[in-house]
């Protein structure tokens, strides 16, 4: 009976924002929002699920970009340097290196670069939820 009792303790005094913590403090959750992002954007898509414009004619023709949407790749150095800087009780912080040159490419874009959005989130919490239910399990069992 103590066990029991001891339980529905631990159950009422859950504390959601450090489960959010320990589930997205995970190593393998981490790189999967990196990568998700970079997925997203290879398709021109912003974490708002509104699509970046075009090239225009001349970017493709005299820069030698491909047709399509803006995937704000070029060298790749932006891909390379988004990382997750912390997980608070309420957000994962990703960040990157958005400046190039004298345009902030965040800015630019309403500041929807970084984060998931549409297909992309919903794979996150795919992937999350398992994690989320074993953490608040092992939470109730102390």
């Amino acid at each position: 009976m103590f066990e029991l009792l001891k339980l529905a303790k631990n159950i009422i005094k859950t504390d959601i924002g450090k489960v959010f913590v320990l589930t997205f403090d995970n190593p393998n959750l981490k790189s999967l929002v990196i990568s998700l992002n970079k997925d997203q954007l290879q398709l021109g898509q912003l974490s708002n699920e509104s699509l970046m414009p075009n090239y225009s004619r001349t970017s493709v023709n005299v820069f030698g970009k491909r047709p399509g949407r803006f995937t704000l790749f070029d060298t790749g150095q932006l891909y390379r340097s988004f990382k997750i800087d912390s997980v608070t009780e309420q957000s994962i912080i990703e960040t990157g290196d958005l400046v190039r040159g004298q345009t902030d490419w965040g800015q630019v874009f309403d500041n929807n670069v970084l984060g998931l959005g549409g297909e992309s989130l919903a794979i996150l919490i795919d992937e999350a939820l398992p994690i989320m239910q074993q953490t608040i399990l092992n939470e109730w069992k102390k």
